[in-house]
């Protein structure tokens, strides 16, 4: 599983996504319309490009801390900008 470069996991009801941190060569992971509030895990993943996470309930650290550095690191990162509905 660690040379997975792409995972497809919407719709899924996930809430913890501790586990994927070990899936390092990730470069696109789908996780819109889950129960995903805290994404401090996905921090670890360096080879990441683009993070869908539309349709989650994040949380306000999640919003402006975990998103904005993956965004600086030019990680492409899609979510509402209003709630998770």
């Amino acid at each position: 599983l660690t040379n997975l470069t792409r995972l497809y996991l919407h719709n899924n009801q996930i809430s913890d996504i501790t586990a994927l941190s070990r899936l390092t060569n990730l470069t696109r992971l789908y996780l819109h319309n889950n129960q995903i509030s805290d994404i401090a895990e996905l921090l670890r993943l360096t080879n990441l490009e683009e993070l869908y996470l539309q349709g989650n309930p994040l949380n306000d650290r999640t919003r402006n801390t975990y998103i904005l550095a993956l965004l600086i690191r030019g990680v492409v990162v899609y979510f509402d900008t209003e709630g998770g509905e």
